[in-house]
């Protein structure tokens, strides 16, 4: 009789690299992830290394498929997908290249490009997964008017002497305190990710309740 232990496939690490999309200077992170993790649990983990808050809706999708979450209402209720929280990262990632758009937030339309990059060998685990490997730049404030406004933003934020400076950094420090686009942190992002995602996700304050 066949040992039914031998028939259990092991969770492989997958190194994954995420990119917001038309970003000028790129807005990118490199992370490794257990390929045994939901879609929903992959969402919640690009949320910490990227840098968003959770408020608003998502999708992964290409050509050919579309995977959401479901509990939202009834935006997909003529949409056929599959459910984000019941498919697995291994059902979807299957050799190194295979991509998909990440979107999130359908008002500002954030668009990133998910890559499976490789598959990590156990022997070069150094840390716990999941954990970011790599990344530059920090991702745009919630609810900035999707890349026009981000643009904007930057360009107040980065003169002084502009009349909206104020009302701008006002705005900023109550999400944002001491926002710069060009700073990443590494060690803050991989300290959320030992306390798990879905348990500082739930603890941040939503712009949305």
């Amino acid at each position: 009789m066949k040992n039914n232990l031998t028939s259990i496939k092991k969770s492989r690490i997958l190194e994954m690299h995420v990119e917001l999309e038309h970003a000028e200077p790129r807005i990118w992170r490199s992370f490794q992830v257990y390929d045994s993790i939901s879609m929903y649990q992959l969402h919640e983990i690009l949320q910490v290394v990227m840098g968003w808050m959770h408020s608003h809706l998502f999708q992964f999708k290409s050509k050919e498929l579309i995977i959401a979450e479901p509990s939202f209402g009834d935006e997909w209720e003529n949409i056929e997908f599959k459910n984000a929280r019941k498919t697995k990262v291994a059902a979807i990632f299957k050799s190194p290249g295979d991509a998909l758009i990440y979107q999130y937030d359908f008002g500002d339309s954030w668009y990133h490009k998910l890559r499976f990059q490789r598959v990590v060998d156990e022997s070069e685990r150094m840390f716990k997964v999941p954990r970011c490997m790599a990344g530059e730049n920090a991702c745009p404030p919630e609810d900035c008017g999707g890349f026009p406004g981000f643009e904007e933003l930057k360009r107040v934020i980065s003169d002084p002497e502009n009349e909206e400076y104020e009302s701008m950094i006002q705005w900023l420090d109550g999400y944002y305190p001491n926002y710069d686009p060009n700073e990443f942190s590494l060690g803050e992002v991989n300290k959320i990710l030992k306390i798990g995602a879905s348990k500082f996700l739930r603890l941040e304050p939503k712009f949305y309740e």
